[in-house]
């Protein structure tokens, strides 16, 4: 039988406040070497207000509860402490690193603590660009359709490096987008349109304001 994905508590924090989830998964990862790669397919969604926000923009205290979770998440990825050939998460950068000695990690790279943390804190700042009013709800779900966090094809993050002194990227450039210049009003006009479109999986736009 293919290992399963194991059920962990993870620590998952967003821009204002700290709150827990609980995962679980049975996707077989067998297909990744040297452990997850953080290299999910992704598919933007248009007209969101995303942000520049990055996992640096934590706290201190919500950074050292994050790698305390991907030290531990590692640990039990790879059966034990003592079966850990690298282990580590790096509290002033968020680099992160894992490999076990005698096999791959289960997860998938979407759901290490790491990853959801930095997810989440983008998702969340997504969500408070929406503006108030009638088109609010859909903005929002077009966050979480945009971000796909603790899921399959969402936005791939490169914080996980080889060593922890090595800087890893915050945020990675989106491809093949064309980038649409905007009023505020006429903005507000077009972001029910945008938004149904990028829904129906048209020509990814991003606008600037």
């Amino acid at each position: 039988m293919a290992p399963l994905c194991l059920i962990a508590t993870l620590t998952i924090l967003s821009v204002q406040q700290v709150s827990t989830l609980q995962t679980t998964s049975t996707v077989n990862s067998s297909g990744y070497t040297n452990g997850p790669l953080d290299n999910t397919v992704h598919h933007p969604s248009v007209g969101l207000p995303i942000g520049s926000w990055n996992i640096l923009d934590l706290n201190s205290t919500s950074k050292a509860n994050v790698c305390n979770d991907q030290l531990l998440f590692c640990d039990k990825q790879c059966g034990d402490p003592n079966s850990t050939s690298l282990n580590f998460c790096n509290v002033n950068t968020m680099a992160w690193g894992c490999d076990c000695k005698t096999k791959i990690p289960d997860c998938p790279p979407y759901q290490w603590p790491v990853s959801i943390a930095e997810c989440r804190g983008r998702e969340d700042a997504c969500n408070n660009g929406c503006a108030e009013g009638t088109t609010k709800e859909l903005c929002a779900d077009g966050c979480k359709r945009y971000y796909r966090c603790n899921m399959p094809g969402g936005i791939p993050s490169a914080l996980r490096t080889n060593t922890s002194d090595e800087k890893p990227i915050y945020n990675i450039p989106i491809p093949n987008q064309a980038t649409l210049q905007l009023t505020a009003p006429t903005y507000s006009i077009l972001l029910p349109v945008i938004i149904f479109i990028g829904l129906l999986g048209q020509t990814p736009l991003s606008i600037v304001l």
